[in-house]
Formats: structure tokens, C-alpha cells, sequence
């Protein structure tokens, strides 16, 4: 049979066994599954294309036991940008009672299903700044663009947080704290962001064997030698002049 003839063959979810379409497929390591069957598989499964079957209806099994325990949770602390108007939509929400929580951007969480965690799961918190420069040009007697000397840039600034969790069907959960890139790193939206993932770290941290929470990010400043957007190396000097900081 040839490629195409293959590409058009019918093909039945391993799950519910409806028919899927060449569009609506998912493939696992055994076969597939219809959109339906992998749409209610958690989001934060990074696993499914080397997942058997066998591995997927257990997880569903989970799935739909996890609908109890998203309607015994009982929110008393929500930490988010959301919160603070500043773009951001990803929530974690915890029930302090139950020692549990949820990480989702869905306001009507009630009726998404998110995988309810134990906080006793995590094994590591912590967040991360990205810088996005790109650089300032200007023009010589020409009329060309070309660079300063030394190079300029204009920054703008991403907060993720990264949840690590011993958990069989979800390991990392990673998320932007921010929508729209910061601007300026002495700006209140910075702080405010930066204030945010703090708590989120703080909340999820655990004290006992095997929980860790990790080092301080690390924080672009601007060289005041170079002029120059830096993150400081280990003796703390500017990457690209050398000069000390620190």
C-alpha cells in the first residue's frame, strides 16, 4: 500500500474506538486516540506519544477520579497577575485546608477539570526572567543604520515559573507570569511580577526531604560602564566589558 493510500486509511480511537479522521487523530505509541479521548488528558502531559494504551486508559481513569477531587476543593488563596491587571492569566489556586492546588488560566475552572495536586508532590519551585533585546541602531552620515559603539539594546522582560512535581502523569508545569512583556525592569509591573512568582515559590514550598526550592534568579541590570544590558558572571563583571559590578 502506498504512502497516500496509508494516509487516507481508517483509523479507530484505542479508547472509545469511534472512527478518527486524518485531522483528528493522536498518535500513541500503540495507535491513537479521536480528539474527544485526548482533549480529556491533562494538560500538563508532556507523554502521550510514547504512552500505550494501557498507559492512556489509566490516566482517563485518573482524569475522571480527578472530577471528585475538583469538586471537594475549596479555594482560600489565589496568586496571579491576574489579580493585579497586569495581562497575566495563569492562576495557582490552593485549598491551604486540603493542602492542595490547582494551576490554571481558565476562569471557569470549575468546569475544565484541572488536575487537583497535593502540595506534598512538588519537589522543586522557583522562576526565571527572560530577557528579549533587541538593539538600538543609529544612523551615520550616510543615512545607514549601524550600531553604537558600544552596542545598545532595548529590553523587555518575561517572568515562567516551573513547578517540578513527583506526580505519574505530570512532572513540570511551566508557565508565563506575565501576557505582555515588561518594558522596563525598574518599572512597578516588573517588581509587582517578580513580587507574584515570589509568593507562588513561597506557597509551594514545602519543608521535609525532598522538596527544594531553588536559587534566586538571575536579574539583568545595565552595565554602567558599557551601557550595556548585562547578567553578571560569577565574579561579578559584565559579560561584555569585564568591568566589576559587584
Amino acid at each position: 500500500m502506498g504512502l497516500f493510500a496509508r494516509l487516507f486509511e481508517k483509523e479507530y480511537c484505542a479508547v472509545c474506538e469511534a472512527e478518527t479522521g486524518i485531522l483528528g487523530r493522536r498518535r500513541i505509541e500503540d495507535g491513537c486516540l479521536c480528539i474527544a479521548c485526548a482533549r480529556k488528558l491533562s494538560p500538563y502531559f508532556e507523554g502521550r506519544r510514547h504512552a500505550t494504551t494501557a498507559q492512556i486508559k489509566e490516566q482517563l481513569a485518573y482524569r475522571e477520579e480527578n472530577k471528585k477531587a475538583v469538586a471537594a476543593f475549596s479555594p482560600t488563596k489565589s496568586i496571579g497577575t491576574v489579580a493585579l491587571g497586569l495581562g497575566g492569566r495563569t492562576q495557582v489556586i490552593l485549598d491551604e485546608d486540603a493542602g492542595t492546588f490547582i494551576v490554571t488560566d481558565n476562569p471557569e475552572w470549575h468546569d475544565a477539570n484541572p488536575d487537583v495536586f497535593d502540595v506534598s508532590l512538588v519537589t522543586g519551585c522557583d522562576f526565571e526572567v527572560d530577557e528579549n533585546r533587541t538593539e538600538v541602531l543609529r544612523k551615520n552620515g550616510r543615512g545607514e543604520e549601524v550600531s553604537y559603539d558600544p552596542p545598545r539594546f532595548d529590553s523587555a522582560y518575561d517572568f515562567h515559573v516551573t513547578i517540578r512535581l513527583e506526580h505519574p502523569y505530570v512532572s513540570t508545569i511551566r508557565f508565563k507570569a506575565n501576557q505582555e512583556p515588561i518594558e522596563r525592569r525598574d518599572s512597578t509591573d516588573y517588581r509587582r511580577t517578580e513580587e507574584v512568582c515570589r509568593q507562588i515559590r513561597a506557597a509551594l514550598a514545602q519543608e521535609g526531604e525532598g522538596t527544594r526550592v531553588a536559587e534566586e534568579p538571575k536579574i539583568p541590570v545595565q552595565c554602567p560602564h558599557c551601557m550595556a544590558t548585562t547578567i553578571l558572571d560569577a565574579n561579578g563583571c559584565c559579560e561584555y566589558c569585564g568591568s566589576p559590578l559587584s
